[in-house]
């Protein structure tokens, strides 16, 4: 444990920082100047959030060297791969060069996918990958930068809080809210309140960067920005502001509710609920049933494999000779260009139970978002997933995306211009594993109770009061317009009307 006073840590700090030619604007001496051991900073596009960590990480090792000089430092760097941290890497390798304090032979690459900085003062930095949490190791780091921590797990926020412990060390976590439903924002939103972790939070925001927006929040540029995008997308890339978007598809998913360390029991039945895709992804559900209680202990999710390499893939995990039901999308059945259908491909390799459903979109998210419900007895849901299913779980808006898929977001609803939803059909991407829990779930339990009247091609609706009723998620005004309703397959857009008397929105 360090013997000097905190005030004297942080003002060797911040002297060192200012005795680089590069110096931080207002914005980042905020955060670089606040004691607490534990800062989650948000960052917009181009904020410098690298070059604030690359900062943090140079002024910590010339305060903890300089008060502590016998005590070797070691830093981590950790992001979900080495792209993810190269950029506070390369600032703090500009950092020590201009000082000249990086050792002899002091920049070290390993491997691809690792950098090492040495110091002259004997610190050490290395990169680390968040992608096996289990990976980070049993030294004690005296402190941590984490690196677009938005992408990381559940599990690595915990490794990474645990590793600075021995030594009391600090963390800097920054990200972008690309993924605003994860740990992520939790712990952005803990940090702007007094809190028993010190743990403090920070936006940096995009119009702080003077460099490149001289006008700062009035930046010709900026301006144009907000008036592009819908509200909660310019605070959560430019303002690095957490808003939950309207148009988020299921709103019940929970990181604390949803979540739990599955395992497969060799003891029960597997059933795998299969959404088939090429292009998009092939996702595989490898759930247990445990009366109403479903638990995804499983999941593949892939895309650009064939039926038979799919296949392939299951056969080789342990749970396949426990497999008796196969409940896959009507759609299997559709032969590709070798004449095949995926359920024809399963029923080759002796999986003959297998059943092709056909569930529609919205019925599908009634069936989901009822096992996502609570039950008011227990105060657990049906449905659990454990953490390895990264595809269901970002799907869902719960977690970040899974390997291959770095620019995938939760399944959504579509907005306009103005950031409302412009359909009460969601958007058909980012769905095949809902689709596949969906297909499951109707196929075990049958369709969720439904109060909505029913639409058809006779069903009119003669008041806004009535669609807003039926679609609560749609935030706007439509006034006293006649609309009619048609089934969801035929159409899901909301159509622009000539005039107010004969305004019809299709449903």
């Amino acid at each position: 444990m360090p013997s000097f006073t905190p005030q004297t840590y942080q003002l060797l700090k911040e002297a060192s920082i200012q005795s680089l030619s590069i110096q931080p604007n207002p914005s980042q001496w905020v955060i670089l100047k606040d004691p607490s051991r534990n800062k989650v900073i948000s960052g917009g596009e181009r904020a410098g959030k690298s070059a604030t960590g690359g900062w943090e990480g140079f002024g910590h090792h010339i305060a903890e060297s300089t008060l502590s000089p016998n005590e070797p430092s070691l830093y981590w760097l950790i992001g979900e791969d080495y792209e993810q941290c190269r950029g506070e890497f390369q600032y703090l390798l500009d950092y020590f060069t201009e000082v000249d304090l990086i050792a002899k032979n002091g920049i070290h690459f390993p491997r691809e996918d690792q950098a090492i900085l040495v110091t002259r003062m004997g610190g050490r930095f290395e990169t680390k990958t968040a992608h096996d949490p289990r990976k980070l190791g049993v030294r004690a780091p005296n402190g941590i930068i984490g690196c677009e921590v938005g992408l990381w797990t559940p599990e690595t926020w915990l490794r990474s809080r645990g590793r600075v412990a021995e030594k009391r060390g600090w963390q800097y976590l920054s990200g972008s809210f690309e993924y605003s439903f994860t740990t992520f924002f939790d712990m952005w939103t803990m940090g702007q309140s007094n809190n028993n972790r010190s743990v403090k939070s920070f936006s940096l925001p995009t119009y702080s960067n003077i460099a490149i927006y001289p006008g700062g929040i009035n930046d010709p540029e900026i301006l144009a920005l907000k008036d592009w995008y819908p509200p909660d997308r310019f605070a959560e890339r430019f303002e690095g502001i957490p808003s939950r978007p309207s148009g988020l598809v299921f709103k019940l998913a929970s990181e604390q509710l949803h979540i739990q360390p599955l395992e497969f029991d060799p003891d029960k039945p597997v059933q795998l609920w299969v959404d088939p895709g090429f292009t998009h992804a092939y996702a595989v559900l490898c759930v247990q049933l445990y009366g109403r209680d479903v638990h995804v202990f499983d999941l593949i999710y892939v895309n650009r494999h064939t039926h038979s390499q799919i296949v392939d893939l299951c056969s080789r995990a342990p749970w396949w000779r426990s497999v008796d039901r196969v409940v896959m999308d009507r759609a299997g059945r559709q032969k590709n260009a070798n004449g095949e259908s995926a359920e024809q491909v399963w029923r080759k390799e002796g999986h003959k139970h297998i059943r092709t459903n056909y569930v529609k979109i919205l019925d599908g998210i009634d069936r989901i978002n009822s096992f996502l419900l609570p039950n008011a007895a227990t105060g657990h849901p049906s449905v659990l997933i454990a953490p390895r299913c990264k595809g269901l779980l970002c799907e869902l808006g719960i977690g970040p995306p899974p390997d291959g898929f770095r620019n995938m977001k939760a399944w959504r609803y579509p907005p306009d211009h103005g950031g409302h939803l412009a359909s009460p059909l969601p958007l058909d991407e980012y769905n095949d594993a809902c689709k596949a829990l969906a297909y499951g779930l109707v196929d075990n339990f049958g369709y969720a109770d439904d109060t909505r009247p029913p639409l058809g091609p006779m069903n009119y609706i003669k008041s806004s009061a009535q669609v807003d009723k039926l679609f609560p998620e749609t935030p706007r005004q439509l006034g006293a317009w006649t609309r009619q309703a048609v089934p969801p397959s035929r159409s899901g857009l909301w159509q622009k009307p000539l005039t107010p008397e004969s305004k019809r929105v299709k449903i």
